[in-house]
Order: structure tokens, then C-alpha cells, then sequence
């Protein structure tokens, strides 16, 4: 541009006017287009999601005839998608035809400070070598400058992925990893759990989805929790793997407050088993221990007493694939998987979470008799929504509205006519 002005002066007198229609159109198109770009990363994550989703539970999908509504809802997200996608693409273009413009108009401003030299020449001289040199110049100069505004906008839109990340970094924290105080190795040995006038809430400003509990579970006892829906039974494992801070009480596990204790530490201490298993596409032998703490001889022993040690065999030992969320292993296998897991962990606390609802009777039955062999001296806490699950427990817990309203063995709630208990019984027997 420099080189321009030089070889025709009055080209000076267009350049300002021509720079602010430059930033005029950048400014606007990064303002638009970082809002839609905005829209368009939100909408498309419900399109992966919704896709996944359907890669992972195809075969259910086919089995219960619902691969129209799921294609439908599908098109449904990918319309929303395309809502806000289009727009940006529109603008695009838009920014597209005024940079050619803009272009152009610089490109005809240099050829009228030509002439303007040659017909005011003021000292000034004009041959045409200066006039070939300023028009070719214009043209390469009005390429960079249009690529320049949309590599600046592309930039912006970019730095929505940094602030979409940057997001994640104002997140409430957990409680520290480490703590000053650490109990002793061994610690718990027992597995005796108490609460002492605990409350519990998700966030701050919401209601206690605990309130008051107080109760004592000795250790290697096992106990059933059950209850309507959104009595509080998730609420109690929340509250002992401290999955919310907000909370008053205490919770003692042979004597030790756990919030004394640090978070990494403390969870290592205790094993659960979920609804959902965790399976890795990985070895047997990674979804047993992950961490290679274990010699084959104890992984084999943990395989044998969940009955999997021919299962495994037949795969081909313990360096067999196990593919993407167990796909190769059915959905009680898995969950015998899981409890291998547990048991390789030596924990004397272990959590059931629904741990046998999405299996059939047969392999419920197999399961629990299963956790009753190998977690005899575990201190064993089950929510369940299959009461003959619990049957055997030896109290059950259970929770209404966020309280313990009954936690006595079942036989005894069975014998009182007003038991919260005893009506779900019968209500199941009922079914």
C-alpha cells in the first residue's frame, strides 16, 4: 500500500473511507457469525449424542419396534442442527460479495488516483510503468485483505471451542484429593457405618434430599434399601462416596469422619457395583485391574469365585478383548465382571445400586447368591427395586421423603400392618 501511495499520491485520499468499510464488515460479520457458530456447536451435540446412543442400543431399539420414531427423532435433531448451520453459511457468502466489492471499489479507486495524477499532476509524475505497477499491486493487496478479514473471523469463531473449554474451568470443584490426615492403612477394617443427624442437598438453594438421618450399621451386616421413587435411596450412596458438599451431619465409618479424610484416598476404600456396569474395550485383565496390582494366580481366584473362570477361558484367558461397552459379554456377565472387580479391590464396604435390575430372574438369583459367598465379611448396603433381592437382608432401610422411616429386619416390618415396607410387598406380590 505504502509502495502505492508513492507511486500515486492521491490514492491516500480513498484509502480511509475504503479501510473503514474493511473493519465495518468485519466487525459485523464476526459479531453475526460468532453467534451462530455459538448456536450451531450447541444443537450439534445432541446430533452425536442422539447418534451414539443408537450405535450402543440398536439391538433394544429393533427389539421393541422402535427404529421409526428413533429415525424421526433423529431428523428432528439434525433440523435443529441445520437451523442455526445454515445462517452461518449464508454469511459467509455475504461476506464473500462485499470483500469482491470492497476489492473492486479499491482496485477503481487506484485507477482514479492514476488519472487524477496524470490530469492534476501537481509535480507529480505518471508513466505507465507506475500505473502497471500500482493496478497489479491493488489487485494482490485486495486478495490478502479479503482473506485476512476471514481468517480474523474464522480465528473468533475458533476461540468459541477455548470458551466453551474455559467454561468447564469455573465449575464447582470437589473436595481436595489429599487431606493432612490419613487413617491407618488398613483402615476400614471393619466396615462399620454410622450417621449422625446428616443432611443432604445436590446444590445450595435447593431442598435436603436427606434430612436428619441417624443410624448405625454394624459391620458385615447387610443391608436392603428401598422406597418410593425420590424417597432419598440414591441419596444415601451419594452422600457416602461424598458426591455433594452441601451437607451438615456427620458420617463416621469405624469411627473416622470421612470428610477428614482425602477424596482419592477415601474412595479407593470403598466398592460399587452399578446398574450399569463399567466395562473397558480392553483385556479381561485391565477390567480387572486396571492398575496391575494383581498376580494372575489372585485374578484367576476372583474369576472362579464369580463363576466366569470357563467364560474367560473360552475367550482366550485373561489378555481376551472384551469389546466396546462389553458388547461381546452378556449383561450379566458384565455385572459378574464388575464384582470380580470388587472383590480383587479386598473393600469392606460395597455399594449395590440396582446391580441386578436389568438381568432376568434366573441370573438375579445366580448374582445375589453370588455377592452372599464372596462378601460375607463385607458390610454390604443394596438399593434394589426387586424386593426378593433385599428379602434376605439383614435390615432393611426404608427411606421416605428424605427420612428413615422403617429399618428393622424384614420380618419384623412384615408383621406390622402399617409398614411402608409391608406395602410394597404386597403391592409386588400384587404385579
Amino acid at each position: 500500500i505504502v509502495a502505492i501511495i508513492i507511486a500515486t499520491p492521491w490514492f491516500s485520499f480513498f484509502l480511509p473511507p475504503v479501510a473503514w468499510m474493511y473493519f465495518t464488515i468485519g466487525k459485523y460479520y464476526v459479531a453475526s457469525s460468532r453467534e451462530l457458530k455459538r448456536l450451531s456447536s450447541i444443537h450439534k451435540s445432541p446430533v452425536y449424542e442422539h447418534f451414539t446412543e443408537a450405535l450402543r442400543g440398536g439391538a433394544t431399539i429393533r427389539a421393541f419396534g422402535d427404529v421409526d420414531r428413533y429415525i424421526e427423532d433423529h431428523a428432528l435433531r439434525v433440523d435443529r442442527y441445520f437451523r442455526a448451520f445454515w445462517p452461518s453459511m449464508v454469511i459467509n457468502r455475504w461476506l464473500s460479495l462485499r470483500l469482491d466489492f470492497i476489492g473492486a471499489v479499491l482496485t477503481a479507486a487506484v485507477a482514479a488516483a492514476i488519472f487524477l495524477t496524470i490530469d492534476f499532476p501537481f509535480g507529480l509524475e505518471m508513466d505507465p510503468g507506475k500505473a502497471g505497477f500500482a493496478i497489479s499491486q491493488i489487485i494482490s493487496i485486495t486478495a490478502f485483505l479479503s482473506f485476512t478479514v476471514m481468517i480474523y473471523g474464522q480465528l473468533e469463531l475458533t476461540a468459541i471451542a477455548i470458551e466453551r473449554i474455559a467454561e468447564y474451568t469455573h465449575l464447582p470443584v470437589e473436595a481436595q484429593r489429599d487431606a493432612p490426615f490419613e487413617p491407618d492403612a488398613k483402615w476400614p477394617q471393619s466396615g462399620k457405618i454410622e450417621l449422625k443427624n446428616y443432611g443432604m442437598a445436590y446444590r445450595k438453594g435447593l431442598p435436603l434430599a436427606l434430612r436428619n438421618v441417624s443410624l448405625k450399621i454394624a459391620p458385615r451386616e447387610k443391608i436392603g434399601i428401598c422406597g418410593r421413587t425420590g424417597a432419598g435411596k440414591s441419596s444415601i450412596f451419594n452422600a457416602i462416596l461424598r458426591l455433594s458438599d452441601v451437607q451438615r451431619g456427620q458420617i463416621l465409618i469405624d469411627g473416622v469422619e470421612i470428610h477428614s479424610v482425602g477424596l482419592a484416598l477415601y474412595r479407593s476404600k470403598i466398592s460399587v457395583v452399578s446398574q450399569e456396569s463399567i466395562v473397558f474395550a480392553s483385556s479381561v485383565r485391565y477390567n480387572l485391574d486396571p492398575a496391575g496390582a494383581h498376580s494372575d494366580m489372585a485374578l484367576w481366584g476372583a474369576l472362579l469365585k464369580v463363576q466366569l473362570e470357563v467364560t474367560v477361558k473360552q475367550m482366550g484367558g485373561l489378555e481376551a478383548k472384551i469389546a466396546e461397552d462389553g458388547g461381546n459379554l452378556s449383561v450379566g456377565e458384565r455385572q459378574l465382571l464388575s464384582i470380580a472387580r470388587c472383590i480383587l479391590s479386598g473393600n469392606k464396604i460395597i455399594l449395590l445400586d440396582e446391580a441386578t435390575s436389568s438381568v432376568d430372574v434366573e441370573t438375579d438369583r445366580m448374582i445375589q447368591q453370588t455377592i452372599r459367598n464372596v462378601f460375607s465379611d463385607c458390610t454390604v448396603l443394596t438399593i434394589a427395586h426387586r424386593l426378593n433381592t433385599i428379602a434376605d437382608s439383614s435390615r432393611i432401610m426404608v427411606l421416605d421423603k428424605g427420612r428413615v422411616a422403617e429399618f428393622e429386619p424384614p420380618s419384623d416390618l412384615l408383621l406390622k400392618p402399617n409398614s411402608i415396607y409391608k406395602s410394597l410387598v404386597d403391592a409386588a406380590k400384587g404385579k
